[in-house]
C-alpha cells in the first residue's frame, strides 16, 4: 500500500532511473579522470597529495550539509513538501562553518604543508555543498533520474578551468583548487534550474517545520559527523605521515573510487520504498542491475591497474598498484551494497517518525555503528599507517569496509532477505572473467590505447552476458526506447514499470 500523500509527486521508475544515472555518473568517470590526469602531470607529488588533503579538509567542514535536507526529503517524497525550507534553513547554516575554514585556513595550512591560498580558494565549496544537499534531496526524491546532469555539468566546467589555471596559467594548487570551486558552481546551478521545475511547493520558508526536523537532526548530525571523520580519516592521517606515500594512496583511490558511480544504480529505491512502504519488490532488480555493473568493474579494474595507473602518471604506478586490490574490494562493498541496504532499511521507518522514537530507530542503530567503527578503525588505521604507509591505511580501509558491511546486516536483519538473483551474478562473474582474460592479451601502449583496451573490454562483457540472458535482453532494448522516447529525463513524472 502507497505511503504518499499526494499524487502529485509521481512513482518512480526503478530500473531505468538507474540506468540513466548511472550511464552519467560514467560518463563523468571519463571526465574526472582526465580532470585528475590534468592534476597528476601538471602538479609536484606533493601538490597532487595536497589535493587530497584540503579534501579531507572540507568534509569536516561540511558534515551538518545534508542533515535537515535528509528529513524534510522524506516529507517531500510523500507530497507534503518543505524544500524550500529546507534551502533557507541549510544557506543559514552554512555560515558559521563557511567563516570557520576561512579563520582557520592560515593554521591548516602550516599542518598540511600547503598553500594557505590554496585552501582560500577551496573556501566557496563550503556553502556550495549546503546549497547542494538541499536540492539533492528535493530533486532525488522527486524525480531521480534528474540528478545525472549535476556531475557532468560540475567536472566539464572544471576541467576547461583547470587546463587554464594549472597547465597554461601554471597556478599549481591553488589553481586546482579553483578548478575544483568552479565544478561545484556549475553543479549547483544546474540542480537550481531542476529545483525552480518541481511543483507543490510551500510559498515561503516555514521555520516550525525547520525546527521538528532539527529536533529530529540530532541522530542524523552525529551519525553524518562520525562518517565524515571516518572518510576523510585516511587522506588526513596519511598526509600528516607522509605527503609523498599519499600521493601514490591517492592515485589508487582515485581509481578504485571509480567504482562509485555504481551507486546510483541504487539512487531511486530510497524515495520509492519511502512512497510506496514496499521492501522485496524493487530490491532484487536493483540489486541486480548494481551488480551487474559493479563486478564486471572491479574484475577489469585489477587486471588493467598498471595500465590505468601509467595513464595518470608513470611516479605513482609501482606504489599505487600494491594498494589497488585492497582499496578496489573496498570500494566494491561500500558501493554495491552500502546504497542498497541503506535505502531498503531506512526508507521503510516510518515518514513522521517523533523525536522520542528515535532511540528505538534504525536511524540510532547506524549511530552506534558509525561510533564502533570510528573507535575501532581509527587507532587501525594510524597504528597500520604508521608502520606500513599507504599499504597499511589500505588494509585498514578495507578492514573498516567490512566490518560497517556486518553491522548493517545486523541492523537490518529480516528486511534485508533479497538483495540479488545468485544464478544473475553468477553469469556476471563469468562474463567478467572473459573481459578479463581479453583484456590480458590486448596490447596497451600509450594513453589513448589504455582507454580503447576499456571500452572493448567493457562491449565484450556485455556481448557475453545478453548471450547468456535473454531477460536482460529485453532490459536494454526497452530501456533504449524509452530514453529515445524521452520518457526517462521527462518534466513530468513517470509511471512505475514494476
Amino acid at each position: 500500500m502507497s505511503r504518499s500523500g499526494s499524487s502529485g509527486t509521481g512513482e518512480i521508475r526503478l530500473r531505468y532511473s538507474g540506468i540513466f544515472i548511472f550511464a552519467a555518473k560514467l560518463s563523468t568517470t571519463i571526465t574526472g579522470l582526465i580532470f585528475m590526469w590534468i592534476l597528476a602531470r601538471f602538479l609536484p607529488q606533493s601538490g597532487f597529495g595536497g589535493v587530497y588533503f584540503i579534501s579531507g579538509i572540507l568534509l569536516y567542514f561540511t558534515f551538518p550539509a545534508s542533515v535537515v535536507p535528509y528529513w524534510a526529503a522524506r516529507e517531500i517524497a510523500v507530497g507534503k513538501g518543505g524544500a524550500r525550507t529546507s534551502l533557507f534553513f541549510n544557506l543559514l547554516l552554512s555560515i558559521p562553518f563557511f567563516l570557520g575554514f576561512l579563520l582557520l585556513s592560515p593554521l591548516l595550512a602550516a599542518k598540511g604543508d600547503v598553500p594557505t591560498v590554496a585552501l582560500l580558494a577551496a573556501s566557496p565549496m563550503v556553502p556550495l555543498t549546503f546549497a547542494i544537499s538541499s536540492f539533492n534531496n528535493t530533486v532525488g526524491v522527486v524525480r531521480p533520474a534528474q540528478l545525472a546532469g549535476r556531475d557532468l555539468a560540475g567536472d566539464l566546467v572544471k576541467i576547461g578551468f583547470a587546463v587554464a589555471l594549472v597547465v597554461v596559467m601554471k597556478f599549481g594548487l591553488p589553481g586546482a583548487e579553483l578548478s575544483l570551486s568552479s565544478a561545484y558552481v556549475a553543479s549547483a546551478a544546474y540542480l537550481y534550474m531542476r529545483y525552480r521545475e518541481i511543483e507543490g511547493q510551500e510559498s515561503r520558508a516555514e521555520w516550525r517545520r525547520a525546527l521538528k526536523w532539527v529536533a529530529l537532526s540530532w541522530v542524523t548530525l552525529l551519525t553524518g559527523a562520525l562518517s565524515s571523520f571516518y572518510a576523510g580519516a585516511d587522506k588526513l592521517l596519511l598526509g600528516l605521515i607522509s605527503e609523498q606515500q599519499l600521493g601514490a594512496y591517492g592515485a589508487a583511490l582515485l581509481l578504485s573510487s571509480q567504482l562509485s558511480a555504481v551507486s546510483g544504480l541504487s539512487s531511486a529505491l530510497y524515495p520509492y520504498v519511502l512512497r510506496s512502504g514496499e521492501l522485496e519488490k524493487g530490491t532484487r532488480q536493483v540489486g541486480d542491475l548494481t551488480l551487474m555493473f559493479s563486478i564486471p568493474m572491479l574484475f577489469g579494474l585489477l587486471v588493467f591497474g598498471r595500465q590505468l595507473l601509467s595513464v595518470l602518471s608513470r611516479h605513482y604506478g609501482v606504489a599505487s598498484l600494491s594498494l589497488l586490490p585492497m582499496l578496489a574490494a573496498a570500494y566494491f562493498i561500500t558501493s554495491s551494497f552500502y546504497p542498497l541496504m541503506d535505502s531498503v532499511v531506512l526508507g521503510s521507518e516510518k515518514v513522521d517518525i517523533a523525536p522520542r522514537e528515535l532511540r528505538s530507530s534504525k536511524f540510532f542503530g547506524y549511530l552506534l555503528l558509525q561510533a564502533l567503527s570510528l573507535l575501532v578503525m581509527l587507532p587501525t588505521m594510524w597504528i597500520l599507517a604508521l608502520f606500513y604507509g599507504a599499504l597499511g591505511m589500505s588494509i585498514a580501509v578495507l578492514a573498516g569496509a567490512m566490518l560497517k558491511l556486518a553491522g548493517r546486516f545486523l541492523i537490518g536483519k529480516g528486511k534485508l532477505r533479497a538483495l540479488f538473483s545468485p544464478a544473475l551474478v553468477a553469469k556476471f562473474i563469468i562474463s567478467s572473467l572473459l573481459m578479463s582474460a581479453l583484456l590480458l592479451f590486448l596490447p596497451s601502449r600509450g594513453t589513448m590505447q589504455v582507454l580503447l583496451d576499456v571500452f572493448i573490454g567493457a562491449a565484450a562483457y556485455f556481448t557475453v552476458l545478453i548471450a547468456l540472458d535473454s531477460g536482460l535482453r529485453h532490459t536494454f532494448v526497452s530501456g533504449f526506447r524509452a530514453f529515445l522516447r524521452g520518457e526517462i529525463a521527462s518534466r513530468h513524472p513517470v509511471q512505475s514499470d514494476l
